[in-house]
């Protein structure tokens, strides 16, 4: 079973650079890889590591992951037009006008 959150976490990794966390096992390695040490950061290695094993529930790591990243500044909220990428920002954009147009 793939532990799988409802709803990616969107994480600043870099100057402009996003990482898109869909599963507890992403979570847990990017955790892993953080620098630093923190309380927020040790809840949420530990809730992953029970969701993973079965202790705890997806959603609960998901939200300790959040936390961490909000204490961090790395939390990224997209909307929904930015989720689907640059092309559906670009589909939503009027036809430019032409001469023909009456």
């Amino acid at each position: 079973m793939t532990a799988t959150f409802s709803k990616p976490v969107h994480v600043l990794v870099g100057l402009g650079h996003i990482l898109k966390i869909e599963r507890v096992l992403e979570a847990l390695r990017f955790l892993d890889d953080c620098p630093g040490d923190c309380r927020e950061k040790r809840y949420a290695a530990a809730t992953c590591r029970a969701a993973l094993a079965g202790r705890a529930d997806v959603h609960s790591a998901r939200m300790a992951l959040i936390a961490f990243a909000q204490k961090r500044d790395m939390l990224v909220e997209l909307t929904d037009a930015e989720t689907m990428g640059f092309g559906a920002i670009q589909a939503q954009r009027p036809a430019p006008r032409t001469k023909f147009d009456s």
